[in-house]
């Protein structure tokens, strides 16, 4: 900045000149505001309600998907020890996964599931037999049943039998939390 009276160089922010002493006019800038209409600034609140809808659906959907890994794993590991029970004729395994309701029938070489049907009539489904072992099975299908607040598996069993026909049977698994641990309720078999 030169002085106007003088002409002597200054420095921007100086308040007078360093040669001869002249007081210098410091222009004060205005501070423009840019205004904006109610409408818009409502428009604008809108917008971010909308955004933060948005986020708060994406973190819910973030913690049902942790919450479906950790229950996939949980149900992996009981559908594997039910079979591995089916598979080798653990009973006791087979105890361990299965809530108290799960009714099953013991003989010496046969295990059978007793479905209590909504009609009040009770049939029996085979589970284990000895002299039909189970070769191999496979997890199918994994969710939530429809209706129901409970989740769901089937497996495909492949034994001798069936593997000859190509019918593999398959078995529904159902799962509830029962005092803190999950169980396998009940059982529904297609053969």
């Amino acid at each position: 900045m030169y002085c106007e009276k003088c002409g002597a160089k200054n420095e921007s922010s100086s308040k007078f000149c360093e040669k001869c002493g002249n007081k210098f006019e410091v222009e004060e800038k205005e501070t423009v505001k840019e205004s904006i209409s109610l409408d818009e600034e409502k428009a604008l609140l809108a917008q971010i309600h909308t955004l933060e809808d948005q986020v708060d659906h994406l973190i819910e959907q973030q913690k049902q998907l942790e919450k479906g890994k950790e229950l996939f794993t949980t149900f992996s590991y009981l559908t594997f020890d039910f079979m591995k029970a089916l598979q080798t004729g653990d009973l006791t395994l087979l105890e361990s996964v299965v809530s108290n309701d799960f009714n099953v029938e013991v003989t010496k070489d046969r295990w059978f599931y007793i479905a209590n049907e909504p009609n009040g009539e009770s049939n029996k489904y085979l589970l284990y037999d000895a002299n039909n072992q189970i070769n191999y099975w496979h997890i199918d299908f994994y969710g939530q049943v429809p209706d129901y607040e409970k989740y769901g598996m089937s497996i495909r069993i492949f034994t001798e039998e069936n593997i000859k026909s190509g019918m593999p049977e398959v078995i529904n698994l159902s799962f509830e939390e029962i005092e803190g641990e999950w169980k396998i309720i009940y059982t529904d078999p297609f053969v």
